[in-house]
Order: C-alpha cells, then structure tokens, then sequence
C-alpha cells in the first residue's frame, strides 16, 4: 500500500522524545541480547563497556507530576490536516460516509416534528392520517438503519487502510532515523507509538469524528426544527449551551494532561516488559526476577489510578449535559403541563410533545459530543508525538548520487559527539585505507573503532570533517547505494524469529539463487547446522524468536552467510571472531581472504592475534588515531600503543 504524501512540517524536527525509563534501576542502553565489550550503537548493539551513547534515563520513574505538564503543547489544526494526508486514499469513500451521515443526522429533526405535523393537521376521527404517520415513521427509521449500515462498513475499511499506512510510515521512518536519535528512545515507545497511539488516533479519527459530525448535524437539523415550533424554544437551548460547553472546556484541560500522564506510563511499562522478556535468563540468573516482577506491578498500579482518575472526569464531562438538558426537559413539562390554554388545544399539545421531545433527543448527540471532546483531549498526546515522529529529521539522502567505484576509504579531521556537550567519541580522526587492503582498527574498549563504522555507514553524522569512499564525500553518495557497497559483520547480530534461509536473506530469499545460498552456507560453516535441522526442515528450520535456538557462535555464522551473499565491495568485521572457537575462526578467516581478494576488508578489533598479517592497523585510543602502520612497524615504535596491547596479550 503506497504511504500518502502529507504535507511536511515548517516547524522542524523535534529535540528529542520523552522516556521515562524503568524503574529500580532496570532501565538498558538498548534491548538484550548485546554482546559483551565493545562501542554500543543502535539498540540491540552490545551490553558491557564501550564508547558512552547519548544521555539515558537511569533509576526509578515516579511518572509526571500529578498536576500534568503545565508545558503541554495543544493539538493545532496543522497536525490533524498532517494526519489527513493518510485518509486521501479513501477520500472518495469518505466523501460519501459524509453525505450519507448527513442524512442520518436529519432523521431525529423530522421525527422530532411528526407530533406537532399530526396534530396541526388532526381531524376527529381520521385514524389514516394517523397510520400514514406510523409508517412514515417505521419507513424513516428502517432507511436510517440501513444507511448506517453502509457507513459503518466503510468507515471500518477506511479506519483499517489508515491505521495500516500510519504503521507502514512510522516503520518505515525508524530505518531513516540516525542512530542517535534511535539511541535517545527506548523500545517500549517506539513500540507504543506504533500501538497504542496509532490505535488512539484512528479511533479518534474512524469512527468517533463521523460520529461527531453527525451528531453536530443532528443538532443543526434539530435547532431548525425548534425554530420551526417557535424561536423561544430555539433561544432556550442556545443560552444553555455557552454553559455546557465552558464546564466541559475545564475538565477536558485536565483530562489532558492525564492522557499525557497514561502515554508516559504506558511507554515504560511495554518497554520494561518487552526487556524483562528479552533478558528474562540474566534476571533468573541474577536472583532478581521477583523484584522485577515487583517493579513492573508498581508500575500498572500506577497506570491503574491514573486511568481510574480519567475515566471519572470523562464519566462527569458527560454526565453535565445529561443533567442539563434533563433538568429544562423537566422544568418545561412543570410550566406546561399546569398551563390552562394547554387544555383542549390539539396544536399546543402537539408543539409542546414535539419540543419535549427534541429536547431529549438533543441530549444523546450533544452528550456524544462532549465525549468526543474528552476523546480529543486523550488522543491529543498521540498526535503530537506521532506527528514528531514521523516528522523528525532523519538521514539525509541525495535525488541522484554520485556512482562509488574504488573501495579506498578516506577519513579527514573527523569529529563526532553524541549532542552539544556530550564528550567526543571521536577526535579530529584521520587515516586513509587503500583500495583492496586488509586494515585492521584496533584499540581499547570504548575507544571509539564501532563508531567510525556508524560513521562509515552514515548511521551517525560527524560533527566536523569528511569521510570519502573511493574519493567520493558520503554526502554525495545515496544511501541505498552506499550501504549496498558496504557490507558489515557486527559482533552481536541481530537474528530474526523465521527460518535459517529467511535469516541468511534477510527476508528477500527471491534475491538469491539456491546455489548462491548452498555456497554463502559452506563459506559460513554453517553446514552442520542446517544438518543437524534436517528433520526440522533444514535451511527451512525455523530458528525461534531472536535466534533463541542458535548458539553464540551459529548467530555469528549466519551473519557471515549474509555478507557472502550480499557480495559487498567493501567489507567491516565488528569483532566478528569473538564467540567462535579458533579453528573455525581461522576457517572463516581464509574463507573471507580468498572470496573477497583485491576488496577492501575492514577489521574491528582488540584481539591483535587475528591481525598480525593486515596491510595496515590503525590504533585508536580515546578516539583519536594515535598509530598506523604494519604489526612489524607499530613493535617498533617504542611506547606505543599498540606495543604495549601486544605485550599484555602475548603475556596474557
């Protein structure tokens, strides 16, 4: 399904997406899973030390002040007309569904009037007058029921295709959204913007503002038919109105800021049970999976009072009307009825019956409007925080890039730093890798060798400086093509719930030929696997969720299969041999040097064992480069750093 066109924000990207983190301390740099040393990138990247990412939240969360956010912002009818670029593939639809509840709405007016139509035309003793108004009545409502029918057929078609093109767009955003921005939110809310806002704003939107339109419509017809009985009972439910609407005004305030209050709340609880799931193993392990469990059930009873709280002042905004238009109802039928010239008068009776009667009718669609409201008032956090989402500024990329050819990589006085005041990952880093070398980048952990790859990749933006592929700058290069040309062994990959092929072609198997994959699965070593799975399905076999039935080693295997069929021109191994034995590794190894001869190969590292015969290491400390040159040259070097890594480790 195409994703509509909605018009783009003037008002820029937003600074950041609020988390309130887990409580008790629970909260994680990202999803487990990660691996163990290493610089941290996306969520889902590695657990232990490694460069510092961006800002988190840590310890417990006591949620917003009970008073709300005073800072709130309020929904403006620019963020509902962004939404509207997503209902226009049904627009013909919707225009209909709109004609046909404006029919509807007429429906309860002309009923309203039949006693005051019956009575001014009475004739004693005329019971077919009085039959044709008992089935012009039957017929008025059978038709309303049917129209009904079509319009909730159609707004339930045009409530599924939004909420699938909303979904469909905020997918499709996070995979253009800079690392550090990813890194600045926990799952949990992306998962919840997905969710439990998109589900918020189609309700909103389908079918709580065609409900609300036909029930403004009634209340026009219906104002209409009271100007027909006589202006005096028209003017009798537009003063009371001011009224209504100001008490339902104030509440709604409050409501909300306790919308915004649930959201928040409702994030860290989806991001601390989709964690506490994920690492379920290491909290067992740990002994502290009751006080999890503890934590996480502080938390719903949290969200509980809070929703508690809503549902009474959402209860009260409807509840005014109801006891409004019910207590003028009551008082007309008290003067009325103890009226003298009522006695007798056909055509009185029937205007007052008829004017009684609107006025109870008036309050099912002016109650409903109220509630819709207060549905706007909690739906209101959902639409700015989607609508910042979708509108955040992601990578950007080029119409038309320039072609790479060569795989030299080129990095000139580059600089990089989570945000403003945030200490340099990188520092003023320079070195050039020639085209189809083997170039090892070693150093500490946290020195900063996983970053420059997420700069490599246009994952991250340096702050200063340029990094060039055969010459070329990365801005000038598209993104599709650029990371088509680059290919990337991570040291902690990330395996999907579907089979052993699926995962091996990253959901595109019809990319790749059987023997193109039989081939990828013999360089891997990943033949013993798919042997021992034969009963199972073989390449077929599923793998379960998050890889759960793979070993360490057989999770790095398949992301070696990976790049053996993507057959990139340049090639980054991000630790790649740290949870395979050594004999594979070398295996690996020689697979890696003889299928990818004369391209460049990149090798992340801090094990200098696996990188003594490299063309060129790079040493990094701190994120600066602090050494280049071959093993031989960099022994030589008296003082160094590399000197003194290779020493502890041949010791070690």
């Amino acid at each position: 399904m195409p994703i509509p066109e909605p018009e783009p924000s003037s008002s820029g990207p937003p600074e950041g997406f609020s988390d309130p983190g887990p409580p008790d301390g629970m909260r994680t740099s990202g999803p487990p899973g990660g691996g163990g040393g290493g610089d941290p990138g996306p969520p889902g990247g590695g657990g232990g030390g490694g460069d510092p990412g961006p800002p988190s939240g840590g310890g417990g969360d006591p949620g917003p002040p009970m008073g709300g956010d005073p800072g709130m912002p309020k929904l403006s009818m620019k963020q509902v007309r962004y939404f509207w670029g997503y209902l226009r593939g049904d627009k013909g639809r919707l225009y209909f569904c709109t004609f046909l509840l404006l029919l509807i709405a007429a429906i309860p007016a002309v009923t309203g009037l039949m006693p005051m139509l019956l009575t001014t035309n009475w004739e004693s003793g005329n019971v077919e007058l009085l039959w044709w108004g008992l089935v012009g009545f039957f017929a008025l409502n059978l038709f309303g029921t049917g129209i009904r029918f079509l319009t909730s057929y159609w707004t339930a078609q045009i409530s599924q295709n939004f909420t699938a093109r909303v979904r469909l767009a905020i997918f499709q955003k996070i995979g253009n959204l800079p690392t550090r921005s990813m890194n600045a939110q926990s799952i949990g809310t992306l998962a919840h913007r997905s969710t439990g806002d998109v589900m918020t704003i189609q309700e909103l939107l389908t079918p709580l503002a065609p409900e609300a339109f036909t029930d403004a419509a009634q209340l026009i017809f219906m104002m209409v038919a009271l100007f027909i009985l006589g202006p005096i009972y028209a003017l009798v439910v537009l003063v009371s109105a001011p009224l209504i609407l100001f008490f339902v005004k104030k509440i709604n305030i409050r409501v909300q800021h306790l919308a915004r209050e649930s959201q928040q709340r409702s994030e860290g609880i989806m991001t601390q049970f989709i964690e506490g799931a994920a690492g379920y193993r290491d909290l067992v392990a740990a002994g502290r999976f009751k006080n999890a469990a503890s934590a996480f059930g502080e938390r719903l009873f949290g969200l509980k009072r809070v929703a508690v709280r809503t549902s009474v002042l959402g209860f009260c905004v409807g509840l005014f009307p109801f006891f409004a238009f019910t207590l003028l109802t009551f008082v007309y039928y008290f003067i009325k009825t103890n009226n003298p010239d009522a006695v007798g008068d056909m055509a009185y009776l029937g205007k007052m019956m008829s004017f009684a009667g609107l006025l109870m009718m008036i309050q099912g669609p002016a109650m409903s409007l109220t509630n819709f409201l207060t549905e706007k008032a909690l739906a209101t956090p959902s639409f700015i925080e989607v609508h910042k989402l979708l509108e955040a500024e992601g990578v950007k990329d080029v119409e038309e890039g320039v072609p790479l050819e060569g795989g030299s990589v080129e990095a000139d006085h580059v600089s990089f730093a989570y945000g403003p005041g945030a200490p340099q990952i990188i520092k003023d880093a320079s070195f050039k890798i020639d085209d189809g070398s083997f170039t090892a980048i070693v150093g500490q952990t946290g020195s900063g060798k996983t970053t420059l790859f997420y700069l490599l990749l246009r994952l991250l933006e340096p702050q200063s400086g340029d990094i060039k592929i055969g010459g070329v700058p990365l801005q000038k290069v598209g993104l599709n093509d650029l990371r088509n040309f680059v290919g990337f062994i991570p040291q902690s990959p990330f395996i999907f719930d579907a089979t052993i092929k699926d995962n091996l072609c990253m959901g595109v198997p019809e990319e790749y030929n059987d023997a193109e994959i039989e081939r990828a699965i013999e360089l891997a070593q990943l033949g013993e696997l798919v042997q021992k799975r034969t009963g199972s399905g073989g390449v077929e076999a599923p793998v379960g969720p998050g890889g759960s039935t793979l070993s360490g080693g057989e999770r790095q295997r398949i992301a070696l299969g990976r790049i053996f069929l993507r057959n990139p021109e340049i090639i980054v191994c991000d630790e790649y041999t740290a949870n395979i034995d050594n004999a594979t590794a070398r295996l690996i190894q020689a697979a890696l040097a003889r299928e990818f001869a004369g391209k460049t190969r990149i090798v992340i590292t801090h094990q200098l064992y696996t990188v003594r015969d490299a063309d060129k290491i790079i040493v990094l400390d701190r994120g600066r480069v602090v050494g280049a040159g071959s093993h031989d040259e960099l022994l030589a070097q008296e003082g160094g750093l590399y000197k003194e890594m290779w020493e502890v480790q041949r010791l070690g």
